[in-house]
């Protein structure tokens, strides 16, 4: 009952933010700030830089509060926000970019010195093959591996992020970890 009134009381400061109304827009995000500052801790180096896309998480809910659609949790949208500005960050920041190279150009890269000729070029292989299947993968199976694998969520944050339940997420791993196996066993045959 208690839930049940909780979400009436945001949707009406959903639709007041949505009609111009900065205090719902305010009283709004009061709600969700710990959560976000939580989401974003976890992904972080600093805690200034937290800060620093808290502020950003509500200028963008501000901006675009009128593309809230409804078709999952308020919550998880305002995380999704919060994912895409981590993203952003960490594609932007200098101290992250990182250069992607060709497979040709890893075959040169020095080995572990346990690491044969043989050895170098069976990993060249295998790391261009598992990106193949990775990009290979339907939208909705690659997904959820990113954010879990690559991007370190936890299974509860992806779904929530994604706007699935926990057991469609963990089923969608599990179904693009086979569909990854096939595709590397297929190559061996």
């Amino acid at each position: 009952m208690l839930q049940r009134v909780i979400q009436k009381e945001e949707k009406e400061l959903i639709d007041a933010a949505r009609a111009g109304d900065r205090e719902a827009l305010g009283v709004l995000f009061v709600r969700h700030q710990e959560r976000i500052r939580k989401f974003l801790r976890k992904r972080m180096g600093s805690e200034a830089d937290v800060e620093d896309l808290v502020q950003n998480v509500f200028l963008e809910m501000t901006r675009t509060i009128g593309a809230y659609e409804e078709r999952s949790a308020f919550s998880t949208w305002v995380l999704g926000i919060s994912m895409n500005l981590v993203r952003n960050y960490y594609s932007r920041s200098p101290a992250f970019r990182h250069r992607f190279v060709e497979v040709s150009e890893l075959a040169s890269l020095p080995a572990a010195e346990s690491d044969g000729p043989g050895e170098k070029a069976d990993s060249a292989q295998r790391f261009q093959r598992i990106r193949e299947a990775i990009a290979g993968l339907p939208a909705n199976l690659r997904d959820p591996l990113v954010l879990v694998v690559y991007q370190g969520m936890s299974y509860e944050e992806a779904a929530e992020c994604l706007g699935i339940g926990l057991s469609a997420l963990k089923s969608r791993i599990f179904r693009a970890r086979g569909w990854i196996r096939r595709f590397l066993d297929e190559d061996s045959c």
